[in-house]
């Protein structure tokens, strides 16, 4: 992944000019071309869904297949219980993951994760929006709505991640995914803080590598759970409706 994003940036702005300075709108493009990175996360998100959506359908078959899927009601109902968390409380205790007593503290992270997720995904949109519907190319101000979801969602998630580093230490998918998580928010929080300098080339380079790294583990992964789960609760939801 890095060798790519590097080759992408060598591309488009030749040895020397990865490491100079790119100020104003459409900066960053200066450093690695807008199509080379749209076309290349394109593919990464194939390479991504292809794998998860034959999972999901092999697991759908073998706890039962049937019309269910397709049931609206049923999908708002999972959707419901995946949001409130309702059946993953322990109890009333918490999560069990950090050993055998209930820890609030472990389920408030694993929520502060996803919540941080959740914004730096509604920052992409909020870029996307900005870029393609307004024609405002990044980068943008500190004060936008982009930046402003981004550094939120950022902060939280290196946050989440460097205390479940420590309780799930010994979890190996855990880590390596809390891990690449935690590089990406602080390579992008280190981009924003010095786009203006002679790093923010490099930075990016290193930024988007991550990213992409972090796209390729997603299917084999700890996070490759949520759609799984999710399939799972329309199935209780199925069976509940079918008693």
């Amino acid at each position: 992944a890095a060798a790519l994003a590097l080759w992408a940036a060598l591309a488009a702005a030749g040895p020397g000019g990865v490491a100079r300075i790119h100020v104003g709108p459409g900066a960053f493009y200066r450093v690695i071309a807008y199509p080379m990175m749209l076309a290349g996360f394109l593919a990464l998100t194939a390479l991504v869904l292809l794998p998860i959506a034959v999972g999901c359908g092999r697991m759908w078959r073998q706890t039962g297949g049937g019309p269910a899927i397709r049931s609206p009601q049923l999908w708002a109902r999972a959707l419901f219980d995946a949001a409130s968390l309702r059946l993953l409380s322990g109890a009333g205790g918490g999560c069990y993951r950090a050993g055998p007593v209930p820890s609030r503290a472990l389920r408030q992270l694993h929520q502060l994760l996803v919540v941080g997720f959740l914004l730096t995904f509604g920052a992409t949109l909020a870029a996307a929006v900005e870029q393609d519907l307004l024609g405002r190319l990044p980068p943008y101000p500190l004060l936008s709505v982009p930046v402003g979801l981004g550094t939120v969602g950022g902060l939280g998630i290196v946050a989440a991640a460097s205390a479940l580093l420590v309780l799930e230490r010994r979890d190996r998918l855990g880590v390596a995914f809390l891990a690449l998580s935690e590089a990406v928010a602080v390579s992008g929080l280190l981009l924003l803080a010095l786009r203006t300098t002679p790093l923010m080339g490099p930075l990016l380079v290193l930024h988007l590598a991550l990213v992409a790294a972090l796209f390729l583990t997603l299917p084999y992964g700890k996070l490759v759970h949520a759609p799984l789960r999710l399939l799972a609760l329309v199935r209780e939801q199925a069976e509940a409706r079918a008693k």
